[in-house]
């Protein structure tokens, strides 16, 4: 009876692990990865001046912390300048700064920023 309940604790810990990992897995809290980047929802800037309507964009970023993102959308959607060694790139109707495996998007709405079109270029 020794025996069986030897070879019975080590497995019963072993399910119970496995039923761990899989919860996590399951909920979105562990992505398996220790250097993941973790995507953050920024908040809304605004890209209106004086001489133009009203435009704006829900910033999202992964790999940049949330307040350099909407500096960086901001400098982008009303100067027209891009980040040193930074792309930008429309999908959709949102506007995307990427370099490497960092990425800052603004969903844009209200039309587009009075500058885009010199950060895309």
């Amino acid at each position: 009876m020794n025996a069986v309940h030897d070879r019975a604790l080590p497995t019963a810990v072993a399910l119970a692990a496995l039923i761990a990992i899989l919860a996590l897995l399951a909920s979105g809290s562990w992505t398996g990865s220790a250097d993941a980047a973790k995507k953050r929802n920024c908040g809304y800037v605004t890209f209106s001046n004086k001489d133009s309507a009203e435009s704006g964009g829900l910033v999202t970023s992964k790999g940049v912390k949330c307040k350099r993102a909407r500096k960086m959308m901001l400098k982008c959607g009303k100067r027209g300048k891009r980040p040193s060694g930074w792309r930008a790139s429309m999908h959709g109707a949102s506007l995307k700064l990427s370099k490497g495996n960092k990425h800052v998007k603004a969903q844009l709405a209200g039309g587009a920023p009075p500058r885009m079109n010199q950060c895309l270029n």
